[in-house]
């Protein structure tokens, strides 16, 4: 189910991009391997699409170079229209 709402947040604004445009925001999802949990962060928004990708790329990038996660760490930086939350529903 939250595989389908995923996809139907996307097509929805890539196909409203057009007329009104959507704003895409860039996660963090970081995730220890010892306690094998993850935490999803947002960064930061952008206009368009591919804005977001090349700025989650230069983050995978960076973090390759500087070793900015620590022993035991990963990260993956991934875009989501801004009305998509990926930490799924809240509740009452």
């Amino acid at each position: 189910m939250k595989k389908l709402l995923l996809a139907l947040s996307v097509l929805l604004c890539l196909a409203s991009q057009a007329s009104a445009g959507c704003a895409w925001i860039l996660w963090a999802d970081v995730g220890d391997v010892k306690t094998a949990t993850s935490t999803m962060t947002p960064i930061y928004g952008y206009d368009t699409l591919a804005a977001c990708t090349t700025e989650a790329n230069a983050k995978v990038a960076l973090d390759k170079k500087n070793d900015t996660l620590g022993a035991g760490l990963i990260a993956f930086y991934r875009c989501f229209p801004d009305t998509l939350d990926p930490r799924g529903m809240k509740g009452k």
